[in-house]
């Protein structure tokens, strides 16, 4: 789900909100995929900066800097895990389309 921020000083941005694929599906093309015709919607709509953040640890971690993301940091305690209630690190990461090769 892309979403945008309300800040006046970022219509050029967009955030994606979450990126599932169910463990049977992976390694398989869905999430590159998905991602690519995210990243299609965002150029079409005039985003030309996109950001996201994923639990520290997770297999997303390794996913998104193959498709070009560059991790900004983590930021520890971020969220709290539906899984156990735990508070969980959270990475985050952004992608310049305007200078990027679609997937």
């Amino acid at each position: 789900m892309l979403s945008k921020p309300q800040a006046e000083t970022g219509p050029f941005r967009g955030m994606v909100e979450k990126l599932l694929v169910s463990p049977k599906w992976r390694k398989k093309g869905v999430g590159k995929a998905l991602m690519k015709g995210l990243e299609d919607v965002a150029r079409a709509k005039g985003k030309t900066l996109l950001m996201l953040d994923t639990e520290t640890g997770s297999p997303a971690e390794e996913f998104y800097p193959a498709l070009g993301y560059a991790k900004v940091g983590i930021i520890p305690n971020f969220g709290i895990s539906p899984k156990d209630g735990t508070l969980k690190s959270e990475t985050f990461f952004y992608k310049d389309l305007s200078s990027s090769n679609p997937l």
